[in-house]
């Protein structure tokens, strides 16, 4: 998708944007880490941030960890 991790997200393209906010699905994509003591590269899916939060909000047991997970969620459009 082309961006790194401090660009702006009303910057990036409209199919990073997808991405990012729902996964890539089926799509590999390679992310590279650095640590400061080891660098690695590793290639797979992408979850997305909202099916994330989703997922671990059903799954979880804990209610205040629910409660801070619902600080993300709204049923409204993003502006």
């Amino acid at each position: 998708y082309g961006f790194k991790l401090g660009d702006k997200f009303k910057d990036l393209s409209a199919e990073a944007q997808e991405a990012i906010l729902h996964g890539t699905g089926e799509r590999e994509i390679t992310f590279q880490y650095d640590d400061g003591l080891r660098s690695y590269k590793t290639t797979k899916t992408f979850e997305g941030v909202i099916p994330n939060l989703d997922r671990r909000w059903k799954e979880t047991e804990s209610a205040w960890m629910r409660e801070e997970i619902e600080r993300f969620m709204s049923a409204t459009p993003c502006p």
